[in-house]
């Protein structure tokens, strides 16, 4: 099937460009990575913090940088990627969450997102997409997303530990 060889081939250059790096260098790397291979305006790496009802900015990349990590309260898209693991919202995420003001600020159209885990399988942060315009493969970038979520999830969670 051609989509499963298109999901190997992301996932395998995405780690190819990540494998030497660990730490903060590693999440700077993997969100620039993602945001460069399927063209991206935002790509965000946060992680939960101790308050349910916020995530701290822990990477980013894009076209904008200016992400405050006090915008992304849980709510909105953010809480159904929390709650249900992930989300993709090819088009229209502004009509969908009406109320959410840092979408607007964003002036997002596209949104997907997908939630990291520790190893004993407790939410602990997420990988956020943003995009300006419809994203007509953002299935295919979520699937991308998920198959590196474990590794992702690891590295964060061995950096609560230190």
């Amino acid at each position: 099937m051609e989509g499963d060889e298109d999901v190997r081939s992301a996932v395998l250059q995405l780690l190819l460009e990540t494998s030497m790096y660990t730490g903060d260098c590693f999440l700077d790397r993997l969100t620039e990575s993602i945001a460069e291979y399927f063209t991206l305006d935002r790509v965000y790496l946060c992680e939960l913090s101790m308050e349910v009802d916020r995530c701290h900015l822990v990477a980013a990349h894009g076209r904008s940088r200016t992400a405050n990590p006090e915008a992304f309260h849980m709510a909105g898209p953010f809480d159904v990627v929390i709650d249900r693991g992930n989300l993709v919202q090819e088009m229209s995420v502004q009509e969908h969450f009406p109320a959410d003001i840092q979408l607007k600020a964003l002036r997002a159209e596209a949104f997907i997102g997908t939630v990291l885990k520790a190893e004993s399988d407790d939410p602990i942060g997420a990988l956020f997409i943003i995009h300006h315009e419809p994203l007509p493969e953002a299935q295919l970038i979520a699937t991308v997303i998920s198959h590196l979520a474990p590794r992702i999830g690891a590295e964060l969670e061995r950096q609560q530990h230190e």
